[in-house]
């Protein structure tokens, strides 16, 4: 979808199949867009209506900032697909930001491209929102060949980082147990 679609009138459009969004889709007051199938794309979602997931989404064409105007909600079976491929927002690794409310489930699946491989004291910005209601249900990171995935700030800033060595493990051995005590 290249140009503009406006959901309308306080009842559901729903899409079942997949779309690339690289206009803009407008979700009026009231009014809520369903997506069953994969949503991708550079494009906005404006309006203050909700945007339902049903399937993936896979923000830009690799990476790119989306913006929701309103509110966003996964389902369970839904799955935000992140790509990291630098430590810039928007043009090495994705971000959702979301204005109103952002109601999380399914899983959040962390992709890397190419080569690029995260360093500790790297963080990535993935998630702005308004108001926050739920966490994912899974998580699926990419394996780091030094350093330890952070997640502690994902539900209160949509913040990942990457750590030296695993949180807990003071004594650097790759594992957190009595011996860090």
């Amino acid at each position: 979808m290249g140009g503009k679609i406006i959901s309308t009138g306080g009842g559901p459009s729903t899409f079942y199949k997949d779309a690339t969004n690289q206009g803009e889709i407008r979700t009026s007051p009231g009014a809520f867009t369903v997506f069953f199938g994969s949503v991708s794309g550079a494009g906005s979602f404006t309006g203050t209506g909700t945007v339902n997931l049903e399937g993936d989404l896979s923000p830009g064409n690799s990476p790119a900032t989306v913006q929701f105007g309103g509110n966003l909600a996964f389902d369970s079976s839904a799955s935000l697909k992140i790509e990291l491929g630098g430590s810039t927002p928007g043009t090495l690794y994705d971000q959702v930001h979301v204005s109103g409310q952002l109601s999380l489930d399914g899983q959040l699946k962390v992709s890397l491209l190419g080569t690029y491989m995260p360093v500790p004291g790297q963080s990535f910005d993935i998630l702005d929102w308004g108001n926050l209601v739920g966490t994912f249900s899974a998580l699926q990171l990419p394996a780091l060949t030094s350093g330890a995935w952070n997640t502690a700030q994902l539900y209160s800033s949509g913040v990942l980082s990457v750590v030296s060595g695993l949180v807990g493990d003071y004594n650097g051995n790759g594992v957190v147990d009595a011996a860090d005590y």
